[in-house]
């Protein structure tokens, strides 16, 4: 049974078209003023904000079963949805078109039954549908047994078995695909860099999963292993070959135009994956031409044009914060908070957005502003905190500290966040480094001869692929520079970017 609460929060995220699609069908057969659910989706609707009891009593007189009614109209919200989606969804065509023989069947009529079986399965054979194509399987043999096996030869027979297996042979390798690349993909968002020598060798045996090797893969399958083994090249530090893993998806979905309509919301993905790979690598004129693909999407279904629009600012973000144009990033915060009160981003990459805002804001010395990112970010329980991305957030806002100079508050952060870090997981090199430096100089702000020695080690570090991953989050080398030479963060930035 729904919630009052989750029926409200349904309610209210239904676009303008599909509210009026669903009071067309609620209309059909009765009116509104004997239509209970409606006079209930109303109520709810024009209210700003939920209260349960004042709806309550404002129905009282129309409404006696109220949990009831309330749990129909979300069944009725659920088929109007459905019915509102099946021209653009395969998925729900498929379905609808499969449940259609199941009464047919009831009343007799297996000629009609087996036209709906043939188209389905040809549909379902062109998007590889293999869970449906298996129940069409199932199907067709009912119905061969039904009719007692009439007009159907051995050979027939035999060849339906074969198709059946290689079928489930093909299902079970796109399942096995995408539990991989659930592993992969929860691995990357947990962690974003290599800790340790232990998880370099795990992550690097991930890509010798046979399923790599094979060539019969369908297209989601790919899909699947393409994402995350991008996203563990990434983790790895060879953006290289994740560039590559996701441009050979793109062109795979571009180079089939019924494949690329369907999954539209992952074509959207990989070009954001695609510009995000080019900008850690410092690829900005790459970065360019995935982001303009990105930005000139113009479709006709809302969810995937929100997503494209918020997609596209993520990276248009990253863009400006990654090439030092700060205040350009800056300038984007009321877009997003109207793209996100629209679309529903996946929280590590609204965490992303929001640490990009708060990096901008201590780039432009807006120390107030940085704060109110950060604690946004820390405070919120939805967001995913306990990534590298979590970790990253508190010592900007270490950082943040130091620069104003609130020495005791400063020295008190510093003692959290380390005991934090320490805790958590393994430091890097550069973590400790970094950690150590601030520590030594929590009481009195360090002078030109200690940055430069730090630098120093420093560049030592760089040089390595796995800590060089570490700077796509905060620039600590800009930052050590800005010190030695006595200028701004943001001017470094930009000037080491040219």
């Amino acid at each position: 049974m729904i919630h009052s609460g989750q029926l409200f929060s349904f309610i209210h995220s239904l676009s303008k078209s599909e509210k009026r699609y669903f009071r067309l069908q609620a209309s059909v057969h009765s009116s509104k003023k004997n239509n209970k659910f409606l006079l209930l989706f109303d109520a709810m609707e024009q209210q700003p904000l939920h209260d349960k009891e004042k709806i309550r009593s404002a129905l009282r007189h129309h409404i006696r079963h109220f949990s009831f009614t309330q749990h129909h109209l979300f069944e009725q919200l659920s088929k109007s949805l459905s019915n509102f989606y099946a021209a653009s969804s395969i998925d729900i065509q498929l379905r609808n078109s499969l449940n259609s023989v199941e009464p047919l069947f009831r009343k007799y009529h297996y000629a009609h039954c087996h036209e709906i079986l043939r188209r389905t399965k040809k549909t379902a054979q062109r998007y590889e549908r293999f869970g449906i194509l298996l129940e069409i399987i199932q199907w067709e043999l009912k119905l061969m047994e039904t009719e007692g096996f009439r007009d159907i030869t051995e050979e027939r027979l035999q060849e339906l078995f074969r198709e059946e297996k290689n079928i489930s042979k093909m299902f079970r390798l796109e399942m096995d695909c995408r539990r991989i690349g659930d592993e992969f993909q929860r691995t990357y968002f947990s962690q974003m860099v290599v800790r340790t020598k232990k998880h370099e060798k795990i992550y690097r045996s991930m890509l010798h999963t046979h399923l790599l090797r094979n060539k019969n893969l369908s297209v989601s399958a790919r899909i699947y292993l393409g994402r995350s083994v991008a996203s563990i090249h990434c983790l790895l530090g060879n953006i290289k070959e994740a560039l590559d893993h996701t441009h050979h998806v793109i062109a795979l979905l571009e180079s089939q135009p019924h494949r690329l309509a369907e999954r539209f919301s992952d074509y959207i993905s990989f070009l954001s994956n695609a510009a995000e790979f080019a900008i850690i690598a410092k690829k900005f004129s790459a970065a360019k031409k995935s982001l303009q693909k990105l930005v000139a999407i113009r479709h006709r279904d809302p969810r995937n044009q929100a997503q494209a629009q918020i997609y596209g600012l993520v990276i248009q973000v990253m863009f400006d914060v990654n090439t030092g144009n700060f205040i350009m990033a800056v300038r984007r915060e009321k877009q997003a908070e109207k793209l996100l009160a629209q679309f529903h981003l996946q929280p590590i990459k609204k965490m992303h957005l929001l640490f990009m805002f708060a990096y901008a804001h201590f780039s432009l010395q807006n120390y107030v502003r940085c704060n109110y990112r950060l604690n946004e970010i820390l405070s919120n329980k939805d967001l995913p905190t306990d990534t590298a991305l979590g970790d990253y957030t508190r010592l900007l806002h270490l950082v943040m500290r130091y620069e104003r100079g609130d020495a005791d508050l400063f020295e008190s952060v510093m003692r959290s966040t380390y005991r934090y870090l320490e805790k958590r997981r393994a430091l890097h090199p550069f973590e400790k480094l970094f950690l150590s430096f601030l520590r030594t100089h929590t009481h009195a702000p360090a002078g030109k001869a200690a940055f430069i020695a730090l630098k120093k080690k420093a560049a030592a570090l760089e040089k390595d692929p796995k800590e060089r991953m570490l700077l796509t989050f905060f620039d600590f080398v800009s930052w050590i520079g800005s010190k030695i030479e006595q200028r701004s963060f943001a001017e470094v930035v930009s000037e080491k970017v040219k």
